[in-house]
């Protein structure tokens, strides 16, 4: 694992387009809120021209902001059936008071629990970013 040490920004807004991504979630443990960061966006190289819409969010001590791949909402059971969107809300959600760390390997776990002994066939990643204030 790498860490490196950066200069705090100056204030705590986050602002992100989304080009046909899965929706980022953000998680207020403090507000006991988990909501999805919902930007529209066309997908990137499907079409010459796209439209990419600007999401912004103020960002409080301790939220945690969760990106993944849809390999995770994509996963399926032995019984064919998908991981799915609600599933991994409701797993990034009830894993809100835990570091990022633990919340990524939460959801894995979760995941893979899910899953048994599917074949996993599309990759995998999930992202969380803890933001620890200005």
């Amino acid at each position: 694992m790498n860490c490196w040490h950066r200069e705090r920004p100056a204030h705590s807004t986050l602002r992100c387009a989304r080009a046909g991504h899965d929706l980022p979630l953000l998680v207020r443990p403090g507000a006991s809120e988990c909501m999805t960061l919902a930007a529209q966006g066309t997908a990137l190289g499907m079409l010459p021209h796209i439209r990419v819409e600007e999401a912004e969010v103020r960002l409080l001590p301790n939220d945690l902001l969760v990106l993944y791949t849809d390999g995770i909402t994509d996963a399926n059971s032995p019984q064919g059936k998908s991981y799915g969107a609600e599933r991994l809300r409701a797993a990034v959600c009830s894993a809100a008071n835990v570091s990022a760390q633990q919340l990524c390997d939460s959801v894995f776990e979760q995941v893979a629990a899910f899953q048994i002994e599917s074949v996993q066939y599309d990759d995998m990643a999930v992202l969380a970013v803890k933001w620890m204030g200005a």
